[in-house]
């Protein structure tokens, strides 16, 4: 029987073969912060910037040079004469 067939009517507790480690010593209050420092100190680094990559402003520039093309125009206008039409129906 595999270990999740074994565990679907029980719960399961970590063994010595699972990652996890049960702590069963409780820490003294300098040693948590302690450890809060230390983990404080490690997560507050900057974030990097968020900004558009190159891709997106050369996507958005090709986007520009279809819009303005005579046929992606008309089309435009027709799809737009169309839903002005259906919207008054």
């Amino acid at each position: 029987m595999s270990k999740s067939q074994s565990c679907q009517s029980e719960y399961c507790l970590p063994t010595v073969n699972d990652s996890v480690k049960i702590k069963l010593s409780k820490e003294s209050p300098a040693e948590v912060e302690e450890a809060l420092k230390n983990a404080d100190n490690a997560i507050d680094t900057p974030l990097p910037s968020a900004r558009p990559s190159e891709a997106a402003f050369e996507l958005s520039d090709t986007l520009q040079l279809v819009a303005n093309m005579p046929n992606v125009q008309a089309f435009n206008e027709a799809v737009d004469r169309r839903s002005t039409r259906t919207n008054k129906a």
